[in-house]
């Protein structure tokens, strides 16, 4: 089973515009971070190395 994951989850409820303009942010972010993971902290999608690195919204 492919279940969302919580930064999924977090999208899913916007519009398809800004779901597309959030999905860019965090590919950006993956690419320039590839080794960072992904979470959910202080209620916003945030990647994760050592620290919090970014939290977008």
């Amino acid at each position: 089973m492919n279940l969302p994951s919580a930064i999924e989850g977090y999208f899913a409820p916007f519009p398809e515009p800004i779901r597309k303009r959030l999905l860019l942010v965090r590919e950006t972010i993956k690419s320039v971070a590839p080794e960072s993971s992904e979470k959910i902290s202080y209620g916003m999608p945030t990647f994760f190395l050592k620290k919090n690195l970014v939290h977008f919204a």
